[in-house]
């Protein structure tokens, strides 16, 4: 019994020693491989790889028929849809250009009116400025003075009245408007004519004070001037002693 015991003790010593050389005979084996391809690819050079430099080989449909392909689907055939496309776009195009060109004409008309100097709106600025700043409005009505226009029912004051017209060829502007101070309010009136150079001048400009006497307070009467100066011109011509058309031409006539 003892025997057998040694020997299955001996049995096993000897394998666990067999086990642990087989281990370590494979631990070594794959050190070995470790170190040979760390050394392989830090020492030895790499090959290179060949790469295809020819022209690839199409596929399928040749090169020519791609592009003939490419062709037809680019090159396509005008329709009624795409007529009425570009009718619709150059439509809308007139339709702005037509808006840009009315509002253009409208500024300027409304520029023009506003900074002319025949304008109504100018001359009643100039003509409030020279009555404002008149001494004799100034101690009349009490300072400050104010312009303004008509007044409606509810008090709330409106546009200066105007009225253009046209007599013996000539264009005039007639105005009428009202000033205000503190102990008075009066009435302005003024008229304006078109020279020959067609600058406005004035025909009369005069306020009318609004108290018992109504007062007025005259600045430019020019109307009594302008019939006295057309007086003179008609008695420089005698228009009662006849033409004579008898003239003599030398040479026999006219030529």
């Amino acid at each position: 019994m003892a025997k057998l015991l040694c020997s299955i003790v001996g049995r096993s010593t000897v394998l666990s020693d067999f086990q642990y050389s087989l281990r370590g005979l494979k631990s070594g084996y794959f050190q070995t491989f470790k170190y040979i391809g760390i050394f392989t690819h830090q020492f030895l050079p790499s090959q290179p790889r060949l790469y295809s430099t020819g022209p690839e080989k199409p596929q399928g449909k040749s090169l020519q028929q791609q592009t003939q392909s490419n062709i037809s689907e680019d090159v396509r055939p005008i329709t009624f849809k795409t007529v009425k496309e570009t009718t619709k776009t150059a439509s809308y195009l007139g339709v702005i250009l037509l808006g840009v060109g009315v509002t253009g004409i409208m500024f300027y008309t409304v520029l023009g009116e506003l900074f002319s100097s025949k304008s109504p709106n100018n001359v009643y600025s100039k003509a409030l400025e020279r009555v404002c700043g008149d001494t004799r409005i100034m101690d009349a009505l009490g300072e400050p003075i104010s312009g303004y226009g008509e007044e409606n029912r509810r008090g709330r004051r409106q546009h200066v009245s105007h009225l253009l017209y046209e007599k013996n060829g000539e264009k005039r502007l007639r105005m009428k408007f009202y000033v205000s101070g503190t102990r008075k309010r009066a009435t302005v009136h003024l008229e304006m004519r078109e020279d020959e150079s067609g600058n406005y001048v004035y025909r009369y400009l005069f306020v009318e004070l609004d108290d018992f006497g109504r007062h007025p307070i005259i600045f430019e009467d020019n109307r009594n001037a302008r019939k006295s100066q057309v007086k003179r011109a008609t008695e420089e011509v005698d228009l009662s002693t006849p033409l004579n058309m008898n003239l003599n031409f030398p040479d026999g006539g006219l030529k």
